[in-house]
């Protein structure tokens, strides 16, 4: 899965209430999307069973936590930890 792609995603299944919820509990989130927290460890899921080798994996992490938007550098954060539970030493 590319960025926009996941940035389609994450667009197309954002709702407003989730976005106001978002808001209330950090109110200086410059961007959000406007997805739950399930459907963002679904997507998590998906995306780390498609990382072929460690270094795509932190190339997709990179370009998340890049993009700057709040459900994007959750992402990033989730794919990480599923990341170095594979590969313990690179976490160091």
């Amino acid at each position: 899965m590319t960025l926009k792609e996941i940035q389609k995603y994450l667009r197309q299944h954002a709702t407003e209430a989730a976005k106001k919820s978002t808001l209330k509990f950090i109110p200086d989130a410059v961007k959000v999307y406007g997805n739950t927290m399930p459907l963002i460890n679904d997507l998590a899921a998906t995306i780390a069973k498609q990382i072929t080798d460690v270094a795509s994996g932190f190339k997709m992490i990179e370009q998340l936590w890049h993009a700057g938007a709040y459900e994007e550098k959750i992402l990033a954060a989730k794919l990480t930890r599923k990341i170095c539970k594979q590969e313990p030493l690179l976490s160091i």
